[in-house]
């Protein structure tokens, strides 16, 4: 296990990608692999390099690309080649607390690149067989019964995405261990019986060891059917070291297959380490593991999944809410209703579909099979969005909370008396403790978040939570509010919003509103609409906030409701999309000099003028941009600008997530670097 996982390091530090990879376009042939829907008229194309058409990065050929079409003018299939040229860059993603880690995820799986095309031009398909797929028409949920079965999850729907994620049973929707572990017990179970009729065979262990020969056969092909996904593959795994100990007749150690599996999964794929799905798949059965091993006699099939339901429960939360975060407590229910009829009735009758499809003559009776499990996977969806509502969501624990709770969960699932378990399950309920947010009284802390082209922040006081602009959203796909802004109030604090202030309506400040509103109803709305009067101010807990706002500018950005927030000598300044003629009309209103600016207009040439720059002598200026945003920002002129008078720049392109407290004004913290002092020539600047 530690060669495996040292091996995995080892390959991460080796495989970066080459510098030329964002030196300009790329011209390459590519073979699709797999095709996602991602947006209304985009779509994302899992995609191999077969040549590069040019002198430069040529040790890019072979390697996986993931890359996005806009306005595909045909349909794409799996197999097909086409030359593009592609403008390419490495792996990155948003770095925000609680936040999905896009850029992780990407390397995880493998992919050198992500980028998106800017031409296309067919070349012809490969020698590659088509796709299997359920041939049945008549079916009300095809994409998720081909997801269920073959792994084809691209097609699903997202509304059923997100049902399945609030209710906890994504893992039944997909590929997993669960369904590798139904399917070669099938096929094991079948082969077995057939081989017991067979008159030449006279004792049982024969035909045991042969069904047993036949279900690593089986394995081998279903993992290169469905792909080496780590769920998959951790089953597999462990299914295969089972079966080759019974063939060779060796007694099974399972706590030996557990580990050496996952040592093997490892060194056959290093990247696996990155994802949260192999941690988790591997976790989900140690708990299992340590509570079911030790026990004689086993428990009945229906006290069984019961007991299994609980022991995730109490074993897996405390690591599911550190790592992914949200948590259904209606999980446990709703896969105690799932997993029966996934089980007993879906997954094997669907099975049956796929094999009776291929054989001559059956074509009638998989059709059959294919409508009974069809009509089984209504019903589950039916039952889970009954339940999806009944009960709220917990979760975005501390490393420490989960720590502590993991511990105190192991003991609880160990044979030992109930005063040792009553007092571990004391422990393990600390989970639900309401997060504090650590900020003192007459402090406050500021959290500019990573939204990409857009701005969102968060200002904690000991007792109150603002937050400023609520970031992006896009038609049909990514909204910054559920996916950045939601995540990192709920895990830097008490999961609620006293109120919400927009700078403006523009989609990059306010797009994620409407998400965010779902989900703090009760939060009070400023900044919108007429709701910003200048020089209006307030205080929580010995922190002082004022808004000031032109209100006879002409344009929306100029009318931005701007936010200066201020506790003893600390202040930051929050300036929206404000611009120069705004700025000089101002210029009196605003502080003198302050520790922390969120600087106009994302780091624009239209803000920033001198008089500005100068008048807020900032310690720290913080630019809220996209990656190789389109608009160039922060320009160079406006970076330059504050650098003259010795502030400290950031970016949160470059940073991810961007904290400063008033406790301690001399420094920020970097979501990707930790801690950065600040800059010791501001007095100088003060002084000027």
């Amino acid at each position: 296990m530690a060669i495996g996982l040292r091996f995995g390091l080892w390959w991460l530090d080796v495989a970066h990608p080459p510098a030329c990879l964002e030196a300009g376009d790329h011209d390459l042939t590519l073979e699709i692999r797999g095709v996602k829907q991602s947006r209304v008229q985009v779509i994302q194309l899992d995609s191999q390099i077969l040549s590069l058409h040019s002198s430069q990065c040529q040790m890019l050929k072979g390697q996986r690309v993931r890359v996005s079409w806009y306005y595909p003018n045909e349909v794409v299939r799996i197999g097909a080649r086409m030359r593009v040229v592609a403008r390419l860059r490495k792996p990155w993603g948003a770095k925000n607390p609680g936040g999905f880690d896009y850029g992780q995820w990407l390397r995880g799986q493998g992919y050198v690149a992500s980028g998106y095309l800017r031409s296309v031009a067919w070349v012809g398909s490969s020698n590659l067989s088509p796709e299997p797929a359920i041939k049945t028409a008549a079916l009300v949920h095809r994409e998720l019964l081909n997801a269920v079965l073959l792994g084809q999850r691209d097609a699903v729907p997202a509304h059923l995405w997100a049902l399945f994620r609030a209710t906890g049973t994504t893992h039944l929707m997909v590929v997993s261990g669960l369904h590798v572990g139904i399917f070669v017990g099938f096929i094991h179970g079948l082969a077995f019986m057939l081989l017991r009729c067979l008159r030449f065979y006279r004792s049982g262990w024969v035909p045991q060891r042969m069904a047993l020969l036949t279900s690593l056969i089986t394995l081998s092909i279903l993992v290169g059917q469905m792909g080496l996904q780590a769920p998959v593959m951790r089953a597999s795994l462990m299914a295969g070291g089972i079966a080759v100990a019974g063939i060779f007749l060796r007694r099974v150690n399972i706590w030996r297959i557990f580990w050496l599996s996952m040592g093997v999964l490892v060194l056959l794929q290093p990247r696996v380490i990155l994802l949260q799905g192999f941690w988790l798949s591997y976790a989900a059965v140690l708990g299992l593991l340590w509570y079911f091993e030790p026990r004689r006699p086993r428990p009945s099939w229906v006290r069984g999944l019961m007991l299994c339901q609980g022991v995730l429960l109490v074993f897996l939360t405390p690591w599911l809410g550190a790592i992914v975060g949200d948590i259904p407590l209606i999980a446990s229910a709703a896969n105690i209703l799932s997993v029966p009829v996934m089980t007993l009735l879906t997954l094997p009758v669907g099975l049956a579909g796929m094999l009776l499809q291929e054989l001559p003559g059956m074509s009638q009776l998989a059709d059959y099979c294919f409508l009974l499990a069809d009509y089984s996977l209504h019903l589950v969806v039916y039952l889970l969005g009954k339940m999806q509502t009944l009960a709220p969501s917990v979760g975005y624990f501390g490393l420490k909370t989960a720590w502590v709770s993991g511990f105190c969960a192991a003991v609880v699932l160990l044979p030992v008396g109930n005063v040792f378990r009553g007092l571990a399950l004391i422990g393990w309920l600390g989970l639900l403790i309401p997060q504090s947010s650590g900020v003192e009284a007459g402090t406050f802390r500021v959290r500019v978040l990573d939204v990409g082209q857009g701005s969102a922040a968060i200002v904690d006081t000991q007792h109150h939570r603002l937050l400023v602009d609520t970031g992006p959203a896009f038609d049909a796909g990514y909204n910054s509010g559920q996916a950045v802004v939601i995540p990192a109030l709920r895990s830097t604090g008490e999961d609620h919003l006293d109120t919400i202030l927009l700078s403006h309506m523009d989609n990059d400040h306010a797009g994620g509103l409407a998400a965010v509103q779902r989900r703090y109803p009760a939060a009070s709305l400023r900044g919108a609409s007429g709701l910003c009067v200048n020089n209006t101010s307030w205080q929580w807990e010995g922190v002082t906030f004022k808004l000031l706002v032109d209100g006879q500018a002409s344009s929306a950005n100029d009318r931005s409701c701007t936010l200066v927030v201020s506790a003893g000598s600390a202040t930051a300044y929050f300036s929206g999309d404000i611009g120069k003629r705004v700025e000089r009309r101002m210029l009196t209103q605003m502080p003198a000099s302050v520790d922390f600016l969120l600087a106009p207009h994302h780091g624009s040439a239209s803000s920033s003028s001198p008089l500005f720059v100068h008048r807020l002598c900032a310690r720290f200026v913080v630019f809220s941009a996209g990656r190789n945003n389109r608009y160039g920002h922060p320009r160079e002129e406006v970076v330059q600008r504050y650098r003259s008078t010795g502030s400290l720049i950031l970016s949160t392109e470059k940073e991810g997530a961007i904290t400063w407290s008033s406790q301690m004004p001399d420094r920020v913290e970097s979501a990707r670097r930790g801690f950065i002092g600040g800059s010791t020539e501001r007095a100088e600047c003060r002084q000027r």
